[in-house]
């Protein structure tokens, strides 16, 4: 099933254009905003600013480019939110994750109590678990997937902690792995290659610290340290990089990416 992307927030509307090559079996996307670009020689499929396309243009359309056993393939529709089942735990500086097709949300606090719950959405029958909770409460913590378990990491429950904890999917069990080098709060975690990077967060400051956990290991390895230091960036893999976005330092908000 092939849909387009989700419209750009206060920009025009943005869909995405697949392309399947069908000699190598692979398919791969453009980004269109407003009016698709021609492509070798194919005229565009749509003209999203004139609000106009081929007839039935909301069903998708197949276009052949001669020659190059690569067609197109426009949905035509654009996105929009859909509402969910409310968690059961209303929370905020919580830390959540995907895998296998579950999302699975932990700690935080409501407010007024610093919160160890554990809750997991099953995305197939759209509904809410309560599972095992945690060692320990806490907030600004990073849940991240990694070689099919979950790992919460560090946090922070009235001084930064250290603790780092696995959790099975098959056993529904908690178990502690290596801590953490020093406490550490407001940082943020990926995945690249089975291993987890975690950088930034304030650990006796804010820090510009990048550490890599090696959970088949259970060791923590100090790399290359970010040229700002920061507390609560954005971020995330693509393409086996790891991207470091804004944050913020004893000046306030930043906007530099790494």
């Amino acid at each position: 099933q092939i849909n387009p992307a989700a419209p750009v927030v206060g920009g025009p509307v943005t869909y995405r254009l697949y392309i399947e090559n069908i000699g190598t079996a692979t398919i791969e996307s453009l980004t269109l905003v407003d009016t698709v670009a021609m492509v070798a020689g194919v005229q565009p499929l749509v003209n999203l600013a004139a609000g106009g396309g081929p007839a039935g243009y909301n069903q998708p359309q197949v276009v052949s480019v001669p020659g190059t056993g690569t067609r197109f393939v426009w949905t035509g529709a654009p996105v929009t939110w859909q509402g969910r089942p409310v968690m059961p735990t209303p929370r905020y500086r919580a830390g959540a994750a995907a895998l296998n097709g579950r999302l699975y949300v932990a700690g935080g606090t409501d407010g007024a109590v610093v919160l160890n719950t554990f809750e997991m959405y099953d995305s197939a029958s759209g509904a809410w678990m309560t599972l095992p909770v945690l060692p320990g409460g806490r907030q600004w913590l990073t849940l991240t997937a990694a070689s099919g378990s979950l790992f919460a990491i560090g946090g922070y429950d009235g001084v930064a902690r250290s603790e780092v904890y696995a959790f099975d999917q098959t056993t529904w069990t908690w178990t502690a792995r290596a801590s953490l080098p020093a406490g550490r709060y407001g940082h943020g975690a990926a995945e690249i290659g089975g291993k987890i990077y975690v950088a930034g967060g304030q650990s006796a400051g804010i820090s510009n610290a990048l550490l890599e956990y090696d959970p088949a290991l259970d060791t923590w390895t100090p790399r290359a340290s970010m040229t700002a230091a920061r507390w609560q960036p954005g971020v995330a893999a693509v393409g086996g990089r790891l991207y470091v976005t804004g944050g913020y330092d004893a000046g306030g908000e930043v906007a530099v990416v790494e």
